[in-house]
């Protein structure tokens, strides 16, 4: 029994080392072409679409526009969805301006009680350090 398992197994690999073989010569035998004169149409395709590149648009995808001469811009759409080469920070503060300033500063800007005219800590104006405190009464139809 032995005998013939091993037969089996020995014309087995008979068997596979002539389909490789036969494998390896037709990839051997295979012309490659360098050339694009070389190449053939064997299924005779004619493409009827000659322009396939579509722009980027707000109706369809489609490629980006180069990026060269671009500096600092990001490719996005404006209100309406319409795609370009935009500065990335259009909606971004210029300024800030507290109520009690008169010209609006950039960067890192701290607001304080003094530059928007509020009330410090204590009670105390900032502009007047006093405040005035309407009176109260337990009456509410009340009015001095």
């Amino acid at each position: 029994m032995a005998n013939l398992k091993e037969n089996g197994v020995k014309r087995l690999i008979e068997h596979v080392k002539v389909m490789y073989s036969e494998i390896i010569e037709k990839i051997n035998n295979l012309a490659i072409p360098t050339k694009m004169s070389q190449l053939e149409n064997d299924k005779n395709y004619k493409s009827t679409d000659t322009d396939t590149w579509n722009a980027n648009t707000k109706d369809s995808e489609g490629y980006v526009t180069k990026g060269f001469g671009q500096s600092n811009k990001v490719w996005k759409t404006d209100g309406e969805g319409n795609p370009d080469w935009r500065d990335e920070n259009t909606s971004a503060v210029t300024g800030v301006k507290g109520n009690a300033e008169s010209t609006y500063r950039k960067g890192n800007v701290n607001i304080t009680p003094d530059n928007i005219g509020a009330l410090h800590k204590n009670g105390t104006s900032a502009k007047t350090n006093a405040f005035h405190v309407p009176r109260v009464s337990k009456n509410p139809s009340y009015s001095p």
